[in-house]
């Protein structure tokens, strides 16, 4: 496996190839940040980073919230490999009391959306004021549930992709730049 700082990167059997590059991610992430600003600076919100893919955007973005607010961590699966458990998993719960507050779930990229729908399910449990959703990528097509995303901050096809915190098997995460399956 490589540094990822080339156009082709390679993890296991599989090669990938550069789809947005680290200034386009920056820039993408700026634009999140500066529409979450203008929405929420009066507010304190908690923002809830999802782990582990979203723990990179989530750095980022967070650096640039220039008001108040708190920060929660959570892991939640509802899929053991690619079946659906029927449940959601919290790995690692919500550790604060969130009733009576703006939620704000911060996320890597949505996907199918099931486990951020089951997810967002359990949160508005917990009497908060509005729950809403910062995804990084959103993957429209693939979609299988109807979820609204409050703030995308780019809609990709449906392409395996990796970096920026994204993984294959908990490989590719450290890479600065996202890649997308090679077709070759």
């Amino acid at each position: 496996m490589d540094s990822g700082n080339n156009d082709k990167v390679r993890i296991e059997n599989y090669e990938f190839e550069k789809y947005l590059d680290d200034f386009q991610i920056e820039t993408i992430v700026q634009r999140l940040a500066e529409e979450v600003i203008s929405d929420y600076s009066e507010k304190n919100p908690v923002f809830i980073v999802v782990l582990s893919g979203a723990f990179i955007f989530a750095a980022d973005f967070l650096r640039k919230i220039t008001f108040e607010h708190d920060i929660c961590f959570v892991k939640v699966k509802s899929y053991e490999g690619m079946k659906t458990l029927g449940k959601l998993d919290m790995q690692l719960p919500i550790d604060i009391d969130v009733s009576d507050r703006y939620l704000i779930i911060l996320e890597d990229i949505v996907d199918s959306g099931n486990t951020l729908y089951n997810f967002k399910e359990y949160l508005e449990q917990l009497k908060p004021y509005t729950v809403e959703i910062v995804s990084l990528f959103f993957k429209p097509d693939a979609l299988e549930r109807e979820l609204r995303v409050s703030y995308v901050g780019k809609s990709i096809p449906t392409e395996f992709v990796i970096g920026y915190g994204l993984d294959y098997n908990g490989k590719g995460r450290h890479f600065k730049h996202l890649y997308k399956l090679s077709k070759d």
